[in-house]
């Protein structure tokens, strides 16, 4: 569960960075408070879509959130996969 700690640091620093409250992200995420609580601090496993949500709420990409690059510029979108 270590990895999901590291995730749900970075869920933290990014929601404290817009001034969101985690009722603020869980009800963007379609998910109760409780749930958003557990993903931040490591608890529960973090979903793909939500992580996927994540990246697009905070305007920033998977890999930044997953830890994979220190880069929190979005990435580019190729409309014709979309």
């Amino acid at each position: 569960m270590e990895l999901y700690k590291e995730v749900g640091q970075t869920m933290r620093l990014l929601r404290h960075q817009k001034r969101f409250t985690r009722k603020n992200v869980a009800d963007y995420l379609g998910v109760t408070p409780a749930t958003y609580t557990r993903y931040e601090s490591g608890q529960s496993k973090i979903p793909l879509r939500i992580v996927k949500s994540l990246a697009i709420f905070y305007d920033t990409n998977m890999d930044y959130i997953v830890g994979l690059t220190n880069e929190s510029a979005p990435l580019k979108r190729d409309e014709s996969t979309d």
